[in-house]
């Protein structure tokens, strides 16, 4: 008998800040931003789309329910959007 979890695959892709055309006129304070980074340069779209080829290929058959970021190290740094740490204090 087959469950949910054999049908049904979650994932969340979380994306931090991605090199773009859209970003040419903010690129030196991108820069700036990417030495801060633990992988010291942010994404681009290849790369965060490396990681949804992947999350929907049978690859990724075991995983379910998980958030992937790609953020160049931003959620271990406790910065990513989601983060506890940037939660607004009152």
């Amino acid at each position: 008998m087959k469950s949910w979890a054999d049908i049904v695959h979650k994932q969340c892709l979380s994306p931090g800040s991605v090199i773009s055309s859209l970003m040419s006129d903010h690129i030196h304070s991108s820069l700036l931003y990417a030495v801060i980074l633990p992988a010291h340069h942010l994404s681009n779209l290849q790369e965060v789309g490396n990681v949804a080829a992947f999350l929907c290929s049978p690859l990724a058959s075991a995983v379910t329910g998980h958030v992937m970021y790609v953020d160049n190290g931003l959620n271990v740094m406790g910065l990513a959007v989601d983060s506890k740490t940037l939660e607004r204090v009152e």
